[in-house]
């Protein structure tokens, strides 16, 4: 029990060394690992019911175009641009424009979750 204990200490010690030199702390850390988690479990969720997906949101979508379309609801543009902070954009390279400066912000999150992603994809 004492040699698993010196292991363990040592062990710890080594993660936080090697934390240290990333300049990362445990929250940030677990933040990554649960942006790991979350990539891989819609990696596997995705593989599996790809087809349930996409069906879905076609069929949503459609729904919604026809009810709207009706008159039966009313869908405000301009709101959910400001619900989800993309008042700006006017055309697809703004748009693409943004995602590029918001995924500059976030590169260790998405990169965390891709590499999740892809191999949740591939465990599925």
């Amino acid at each position: 029990m004492r040699n698993f204990k010196a292991f363990a200490w040592d062990k710890k010690t080594q993660l936080e060394s090697w934390l240290y030199d990333l300049n990362l702390k445990s929250s940030d850390f677990i933040r990554l690992a649960c942006a790991f988690g979350i990539g891989f479990l819609c990696g596997l969720l995705i593989k599996r019911c790809c087809k349930y997906i996409v069906l879905l949101g076609v069929s949503l979508t459609v729904f919604l175009a026809v009810l709207h379309s009706c008159a039966i609801i009313s869908i405000n543009v301009a709101t959910i641009q400001r619900i989800t902070g993309l008042q700006d954009i006017t055309n697809l390279s703004n748009l693409f424009f943004v995602l590029v400066q918001e995924s500059k912000k976030h590169v260790l999150e998405l990169s965390c979750s891709g590499v999740g992603f892809f191999l949740g994809f591939k465990t599925g």
